[in-house]
């Protein structure tokens, strides 16, 4: 998880969402309110933390940030699924989903659903 989007996350009152679960929090700065079960990486290339968390016996891993972490993920062979949200509200500006690369990347949806207060879900395999 991105510094950026933890802080979204703690900001909002009740429980860590995250519980039970192993969480890397990918950051050069400290964070005074560190959840359990997490740990900080703050290296500046992602790849040795995609190959070690390959090895974490725990499952999928899951990627929570914006269109940086996911862009230096994708490009390290490190994203394989995409899972959108789409929220139904215009918010007239925003930060990117994915950084110009240039580049023309495919991929194929492979669900989609509607869910509660109007939010689309949709799961991408690259």
């Amino acid at each position: 998880m991105r510094r950026r989007s933890f802080d979204l996350v703690d900001a909002h009152d009740g429980d860590w969402p995250y519980p039970g679960k192993d969480v890397v929090l990918v950051t050069h700065r400290e964070i005074a309110n560190q959840p359990p079960q997490s740990r900080i990486w703050a290296g500046n290339d992602v790849l040795p933390l995609i190959d070690g968390l390959k090895r974490f016996d725990g499952g999928d891993i899951w990627v929570v940030g914006g269109s940086d972490l996911m862009h230096q993920f994708r490009q390290a062979g490190g994203l394989d699924v995409l899972e959108i949200f789409t929220m139904p509200v215009l918010l007239g500006r925003g930060v990117p989903l994915w950084l110009a690369t240039g580049e023309k990347e495919m991929a194929t949806l492979v669900e989609s659903a509607a869910m509660d207060l109007g939010v689309v879900r949709s799961v991408y395999r690259f």
